[in-house]
């Protein structure tokens, strides 16, 4: 059974458990079709929301990304995360938490993004409705014309959450 979410935390409630699904990176041009899994859980009474998310090449089933972090609740409506890429890139974002005609949103921006050199900027937007979790990551090249779409997401909630 799903987790009830502790103190400020009950924003959180429609974000917990497991979510599974398919996406899309596009990576020099070339689009990628990938498996994932995202986690999102809350230790005790904690006042944060653990995350993990991993995929796997669609076609071939190899491995392709890992990251993990923590989401903060800040002030009403305010929310950060602190993330790590298996690649060694650490993001620090801030944004808002929730809730629209869209269903529950999420919307990130990097304050902060070390250990990569052409990324300066990253945006995140998860929106959950329902079991049903879609997100969109854009990113900020150095000398580029701004945030572009990198991928998406469209991911279900597991049973067993």
């Amino acid at each position: 059974s799903r987790q009830r979410p502790t103190h400020k935390m009950s924003a959180w409630a429609a974000y917990l458990g497991t979510w599974e699904g398919e996406g899309v990176v596009t990576v020099h041009g070339k689009e990628i079709g990938y498996k994932e899994t995202i986690e999102m859980w809350q230790e005790g009474e904690r006042p944060f929301l653990c995350y993990r998310q991993r995929t796997s090449n669609k076609a071939a089933g190899f491995p392709m990304h890992f990251e993990s972090g923590f989401f903060r609740v800040l002030e009403a409506g305010r929310v950060e995360l602190a993330v790590t890429q298996c690649t060694g890139v650490l993001e620090l974002q801030g944004g808002t938490l929730g809730e629209t005609a869209e269903g529950h949103v999420m919307d990130l921006q990097s304050t902060q993004v070390v250990n990569v050199s052409k990324v300066q900027e990253i945006h995140r937007k998860f929106t959950v409705k329902g079991d049903t979790m879609e997100y969109t990551v854009g990113l900020g090249l150095v000398g580029g014309g701004g945030v572009t779409p990198h991928l998406s997401a469209k991911l279900t909630r597991s049973a067993s959450a």
